[in-house]
Formats: structure tokens, sequence, C-alpha cells
């Protein structure tokens, strides 16, 4: 997620290949729509609660961070998303706060 071409969210996504044509057949490589698309629109999937962390500087997806300019150490939150038995792990990392909120526990709770 950018804004303009400023980063906002570095996010990961992970999930068997075994259950991609059972259970998520609609993550076809060749589908240019937003993974949030699907998450957000199919009632068939459940999301459990969001989990966050500040990501410490030996944190293995750091090393993912160095191209990016940060603001603050980085704050990340996941949660599972299950359709038809299947989950699919859905980690966002924030790169900056949202330029109204300047309080990162503010801006955890924008972002939830």
């Amino acid at each position: 997620m950018c804004n303009g071409a400023l980063p906002l969210v570095f996010a990961r996504s992970i999930l068997s290949l075994r259950d991609l044509p059972r259970a998520w057949p609609t993550l076809d490589a060749r589908d240019p729509r937003p993974l949030g698309e699907f998450l957000f629109t199919d009632a068939r999937i459940r999301r459990t609660p969001l989990h966050f962390q500040k990501l410490s500087l030996n944190h293995p997806l750091r090393v993912r961070l160095d191209r990016f300019p940060l603001d603050l150490p980085p704050w990340a939150r996941r949660s599972l998303h299950v359709r038809q038995g299947s989950a699919l792990l859905v980690t966002e990392i924030f790169l900056t706060l949202p330029p109204h909120r300047s309080d990162p526990a503010q801006a955890l709770s924008f972002f939830a």
C-alpha cells in the first residue's frame, strides 16, 4: 500500500499450495485484484483476531525492510483468514505512521 510514491505497508501472505486450488481459487496469480478485495468481500472467510508486535532489530522480517526509509521502529500486525478449513496468514508491517497520527498507540488503533 502506498500514498503516492511513499510506501506505507509491507505485506507478506503465506498459505499451503496444496490448499490453493480448493479453498483459495480466486488467488490466481493472473488476477490483478488486491488481496483485500477477496478477504473482505467473501462471506465464507473468517478472520482471527489481530496480533500486534513491534519488530526488534533482529526479527527475520526486519531484514526485508532495509530498502524502505523508516520513521520509527516498525510495527506489524497479523491474522489468519480461514476459508473451507484452509488458513491464509497475512502479515502487514507499517513503514510509517499516518500523517495525522504522531503517537504510535493512536496509529495502531487507526490500523485495527
